[in-house]
């Protein structure tokens, strides 16, 4: 996966000590409401880890798949909204 930007994923994400299927996290930087079903909301300042989607052929370009910390919440989210941790 590349950011727009064409920076990979390794760039700024740290990977250490990451439960099993969890490719890095995520920080929000701003606010999204979902749109849809298959989407995950959140604030600003929570946690997503993110997954690899199920279906690859569901991948949309600039969007990821994760879960939010503390929750079993699953869904994909506009990269753009959020920072590597």
């Amino acid at each position: 996966v590349e950011y727009e930007n064409g920076n990979h994923l390794s760039a700024g994400a740290t990977t250490d000590n990451l439960p099993p299927g969890v490719l890095y996290r995520v920080k929000a930087t701003y606010k999204y409401t979902c749109e849809d079903v298959d989407e995950l909301s959140f604030e600003v300042g929570e946690i997503i880890r993110v997954v690899e989607y199920d279906d690859p052929e569901e991948q949309e370009e600039g969007w990821l798949m994760g879960m939010k910390e503390g929750t079993n919440e699953k869904g994909m989210f506009p990269a753009n909204f959020t920072k590597p941790l």
